[in-house]
């Protein structure tokens, strides 16, 4: 009972169906697999270990679904940044959890010289679509020279922690909460079962992805072979758009009142 299921199901069971739309751009679930093997094996090449924190500060996008996956499958914890923190509640964050490299986008990358004034050993991995800034690894260099990662020892204890996602500190301040591989694989079945996430869903991320109301539909969606589609951030018009290119059936967003 370990997160990597869904990856493992999806490749045997529909590696031919599509698993994302990114832009123009459609990809398999056996593509989706090779990128995610080989972003895990990225990880470990820049010294991520079993037990790691991986924290992730960007924008809903593709690379977002991706880290996911790759980062339990390199044996790391998650940690979703909250996009809405000033520089030093994601100092505080990045510092309480441990975080030993941060992965940021275009719009992200720009904290990181604050950032390291308070954490001078954290390490950033550039995952946008621009030019890769000085001190930072690339993306897509490192996910193109890697191997795809495949662990050789048995898989993970269901009850190891495997995500950190923060509350958003209403009292006091934020509380990184520790999810295992069980508490996630539980949350997928309840998607499943509950909502109903199946082959027919095509699902528009525009809700943040940070959050773990969307975050863990990443795994069901993968487990039961339906579509991921991506909004960088909500917007009402884009939105609407997006659904009619993509004739969006499911997704999350936060009520107006």
């Amino acid at each position: 009972m370990d997160v990597g299921y869904a990856l493992r199901r999806a490749r045997q069971l529909h590696p031919d169906a599509i698993a994302a739309y990114d832009g123009d751009r459609l990809v398999t679930f056996a593509q989706f697999a090779d990128r995610v093997a080989r972003t895990a094996g990225a990880l470990r090449n820049l010294g991520v270990q079993p037990g790691d924190r991986v924290a992730v500060l960007m924008l809903n996008s593709l690379r977002y679904f991706e880290l996911y996956h790759a980062v339990p499958l390199a044996g790391a914890i998650i940690v979703p940044i909250n996009i809405r923190w000033n520089p030093a509640e994601i100092g505080f964050g990045l510092s309480d959890s441990g975080t030993r490299l941060l992965v940021v986008d275009d719009y992200f990358a720009r904290v990181a010289p604050a950032l390291s004034a308070g954490l001078p050993e954290l390490q950033y991995l550039f995952a946008g679509n621009g030019a890769c800034p000085a001190g930072m690894a690339d993306y897509e260099a490192r996910l193109a020279a890697a191997a795809a990662f495949a662990p050789d020892g048995p898989l993970p204890d269901e009850n190891d922690v495997v995500a950190l996602f923060y509350t958003s500190g209403s009292t006091g301040g934020p509380k990184g909460v520790m999810l295992t591989h069980k508490n996630l694989y539980a949350n997928s079945m309840h998607g499943m079962v509950a909502l109903g996430i199946d082959k027919d869903w095509v699902w528009l991320h525009a809700a943040p992805m940070f959050h773990v109301a969307d975050g863990t539909v990443a795994y069901s969606l993968v487990m039961q072979g339906g579509r991921s589609c991506f909004m960088p951030a909500f917007d009402p018009e884009a939105c609407l758009k997006t659904i009619e290119r993509y004739r969006v059936t499911h997704m999350f967003v936060v009520p107006p009142c």
